[in-house]
């Protein structure tokens, strides 16, 4: 059973005081609050590595069995499914978008690339299967015949604690291919979601979801957009005294606020173009007169 909890939003115009009674799920009241501790995407984890002249070493790009003892060689599960926690803790659903391998001679860099998950899945997990040693790597980088198929990865995360059942999704992000002779290898990268422990983080609204005001007189105006949560706001428009705004995921997390003055237009854009190179708030509206003033949705924070 979700968990109802109830709020009280305040908002002061001067002499009025106005109280908003919200309603919101558990989930959605620490998406709003942990939304406050903004991420810029992507993050970018990397590490380096040496393989010591052993070819399987060389793309041990986690942990491998050394001594009967499990040893961390690259540490990519551990490193980057810790950012990859830290970032749904935020509130996000991250997924890791892309790995980059570098090899020089026995120096092994990878870098793996976060983002927030374009479809609502919490991409918890990353993991990675190969071949090395020059030894038919193309084939046996996925190969049932030695435990590189999807299939008997599917029972190691499951064995390994990270899934209590096989009701996960699994998916390729890309693999890489090292052609340096005897120590030649392939890897490919996988990521995973684990429903039960990190379950998707559920928005209050899609990101597409288009936010419509309605405003009297511009202390409304302003205070309004200032009681907007951050976000990633998009463009907005501004017809009489309704403000239409946008949601664009691929944009930085933001605050709002707006300004107007009835000065002429000329004047105006020049007090827009001082506010952002001394303060870095940028316009998302055109300035629009509204009676006689112009008004300009701003981007702040």
């Amino acid at each position: 059973m979700k968990k109802i909890l109830y709020g009280l939003l305040r908002s002061d115009h001067n002499d009025k005081h106005k109280e908003m009674k919200v309603i919101l799920t558990e989930e959605q009241f620490k998406r709003v609050i942990l939304k406050e501790q903004s991420v810029s995407f992507p993050k970018i984890v990397t590490n380096t590595y040496n393989g010591q002249g052993d070819c399987d070493r060389l793309h041990t790009f986690s942990t491998r069995k050394e001594n009967g003892v499990s040893t961390e060689v690259g540490g990519m599960n551990t490193k980057v499914g810790d950012e990859l926690k830290r970032i749904y803790n935020l509130g996000y659903n991250p997924e890791v978008t892309q790995v980059d391998v570098e090899v020089d001679d026995q120096v092994v860099t990878w870098t793996a690339y976060i983002n927030e998950s374009k479809d609502g899945k919490a991409w918890i997990g990353i993991t990675s299967r190969g071949a090395g040693c020059n030894n038919d790597i193309e084939k046996r980088a996925t190969s049932a015949a030695v435990g590189n198929d999807v299939g008997t990865l599917r029972k190691l995360i499951i064995k390994g604690g990270y899934n209590i059942d096989n009701k996960f999704d699994l998916e390729e992000v890309n693999d890489y291919v090292y052609n340096g002779g005897k120590d030649s290898f392939k890897q490919v990268f996988y990521r995973y979601t684990r429903p039960t422990d990190y379950p998707p983080h559920t928005s209050l609204s899609s990101p597409t979801d288009d936010i419509t005001i309605t405003f009297n007189g511009y202390k409304d105006f302003r205070q309004q957009l200032l009681d907007l949560p951050k976000d990633a706001y998009g463009d907005a428009t501004i017809k009489d005294n309704i403000i239409t705004i946008t949601k664009d995921e691929n944009t930085r997390i933001s605050k709002l606020s707006g300004i107007r003055d009835n000065i002429s237009e000329d004047s105006f854009n020049q007090r827009l173009k001082k506010i952002k190179n001394v303060y870095g708030y940028e316009a998302i509206s055109d300035i629009v007169k509204v009676g006689s003033e112009w008004f300009v949705v701003l981007k702040t924070e």
